[in-house]
Protein backbone atom coordinates (compact mmCIF):
# COMPACT_ATOMS: atom_id res chain seq x y z
CA UNK A 1 0.00 0.00 0.00
CA UNK A 2 1.29 3.15 -0.55
CA UNK A 3 0.12 6.73 0.04
CA UNK A 4 0.33 9.88 -1.83
CA UNK A 5 -0.65 13.50 -1.14
CA UNK A 6 -2.46 14.63 -4.13
CA UNK A 7 -1.12 18.17 -3.66
CA UNK A 8 2.23 17.17 -4.34
CA UNK A 9 1.55 15.79 -7.65
CA UNK A 10 3.23 17.75 -10.06
CA UNK A 11 2.52 15.92 -13.42
CA UNK A 12 0.89 12.49 -14.05
CA UNK A 13 0.93 10.34 -17.29
CA UNK A 14 -1.71 7.95 -18.28
CA UNK A 15 0.42 4.70 -18.74
CA UNK A 16 -1.09 0.87 -19.41
CA UNK A 17 0.18 -0.44 -16.18
CA UNK A 18 -2.83 -1.56 -13.95
CA UNK A 19 -2.91 -1.32 -10.06
CA UNK A 20 -5.56 -4.39 -8.81
CA UNK A 21 -7.12 -3.62 -5.74
CA UNK A 22 -7.08 -7.00 -3.53
CA UNK A 23 -10.77 -8.21 -3.50
CA UNK A 24 -10.39 -8.60 0.63
CA UNK A 25 -9.08 -4.96 1.04
CA UNK A 26 -11.03 -2.63 3.41
CA UNK A 27 -9.86 1.14 3.54
CA UNK A 28 -11.95 1.43 6.59
CA UNK A 29 -9.92 -2.01 8.12
CA UNK A 30 -6.56 -0.70 6.72
CA UNK A 31 -7.04 3.12 8.42
CA UNK A 32 -8.95 2.25 11.68
CA UNK A 33 -6.16 2.08 14.10
CA UNK A 34 -5.14 5.71 12.21
CA UNK A 35 -6.09 8.98 13.50
CA UNK A 36 -5.78 10.19 10.34
CA UNK A 37 -3.87 8.26 7.65
CA UNK A 38 -0.55 7.64 9.07
CA UNK A 39 -0.16 4.13 10.63
CA UNK A 40 2.61 2.69 13.05
CA UNK A 41 3.61 -1.09 13.84
CA UNK A 42 1.43 -1.54 16.71
CA UNK A 43 -1.56 0.09 18.41
CA UNK A 44 -1.31 1.77 21.51
CA UNK A 45 -3.76 2.52 23.87
CA UNK A 46 -3.66 6.26 24.28
CA UNK A 47 -5.46 9.24 27.06
CA UNK A 48 -4.98 12.39 26.67
CA UNK A 49 -6.59 14.79 29.41
CA UNK A 50 -8.13 18.20 28.31
CA UNK A 51 -8.81 21.07 30.40
CA UNK A 52 -12.35 22.16 31.12
CA UNK A 53 -12.10 25.15 28.35
CA UNK A 54 -11.18 22.90 25.52
CA UNK A 55 -12.90 19.62 26.47
CA UNK A 56 -16.37 21.22 25.39
CA UNK A 57 -14.90 21.37 21.79
CA UNK A 58 -13.60 17.46 22.05
CA UNK A 59 -17.10 16.75 22.95
CA UNK A 60 -19.01 17.90 19.96
CA UNK A 61 -16.97 15.75 17.75
CA UNK A 62 -16.23 11.99 17.19
CA UNK A 63 -12.14 12.09 16.50
CA UNK A 64 -11.86 8.33 16.25
CA UNK A 65 -13.97 5.18 16.05
CA UNK A 66 -12.60 3.76 19.10
CA UNK A 67 -12.87 7.25 21.67
CA UNK A 68 -14.25 6.70 24.77
CA UNK A 69 -14.63 9.57 27.05
CA UNK A 70 -14.28 9.96 30.80
CA UNK A 71 -16.00 13.56 32.25
CA UNK A 72 -13.89 14.62 35.06
CA UNK A 73 -15.06 16.44 38.32
CA UNK A 74 -13.23 20.02 37.02
CA UNK A 75 -15.18 19.91 34.02
CA UNK A 76 -12.23 18.81 32.05
CA UNK A 77 -12.63 15.17 30.21
CA UNK A 78 -10.34 12.71 29.52
CA UNK A 79 -9.95 11.02 25.63
CA UNK A 80 -9.02 7.76 25.07
CA UNK A 81 -8.47 5.80 21.65
CA UNK A 82 -6.83 2.92 20.29
CA UNK A 83 -4.09 4.12 17.56
CA UNK A 84 -1.11 3.37 15.51
CA UNK A 85 1.02 6.11 14.29
CA UNK A 86 1.81 8.33 17.49
CA UNK A 87 3.44 11.06 15.08
CA UNK A 88 0.13 11.79 13.87
CA UNK A 89 -1.32 12.05 17.07
CA UNK A 90 1.67 14.10 18.67
CA UNK A 91 1.04 16.56 15.96
CA UNK A 92 -2.50 16.80 17.15
CA UNK A 93 -1.73 17.10 20.77
CA UNK A 94 0.35 19.65 20.03
CA UNK A 95 -2.51 21.69 18.29
CA UNK A 96 -3.84 22.50 22.16
CA UNK A 97 -0.90 23.49 23.41
CA UNK A 98 -1.57 23.75 27.51
CA UNK A 99 -4.36 22.58 26.86
CA UNK A 100 -4.02 18.49 26.76
CA UNK A 101 -1.66 16.58 28.27
CA UNK A 102 -0.87 12.89 27.04
CA UNK A 103 -1.40 10.53 29.81
CA UNK A 104 -0.74 7.01 27.84
CA UNK A 105 1.53 5.86 26.60
CA UNK A 106 4.79 6.67 28.36
CA UNK A 107 6.25 6.89 24.56
CA UNK A 108 3.91 9.76 23.11
CA UNK A 109 4.07 11.68 26.72
CA UNK A 110 7.72 12.09 26.38
CA UNK A 111 7.62 12.65 23.04
CA UNK A 112 5.48 15.23 23.44
CA UNK A 113 7.31 16.62 26.29
CA UNK A 114 10.27 16.87 24.40
CA UNK A 115 8.81 18.57 21.59
CA UNK A 116 7.52 21.24 23.82
CA UNK A 117 10.88 21.36 25.29
CA UNK A 118 12.17 22.10 22.00
CA UNK A 119 9.33 25.11 21.56
CA UNK A 120 10.21 26.50 25.04
CA UNK A 121 13.81 26.79 23.70
CA UNK A 122 13.34 28.12 20.46
CA UNK A 123 10.91 30.96 21.85
CA UNK A 124 13.37 31.98 25.16
CA UNK A 125 15.96 32.50 22.76
CA UNK A 126 14.64 34.75 20.38
CA UNK A 127 13.23 36.87 23.22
Amino acid sequence: MRLFALDRIRQWQVTEKRFNVQPDFSLENYLQDSLGIERGPRVYEVAIRFTAQQARWIRERQWHSSQEMENLSDGGLVLKMRLSGLQEVKRWVLGFGSQAEVLAPPELRREVAREAAALGELYQSKS
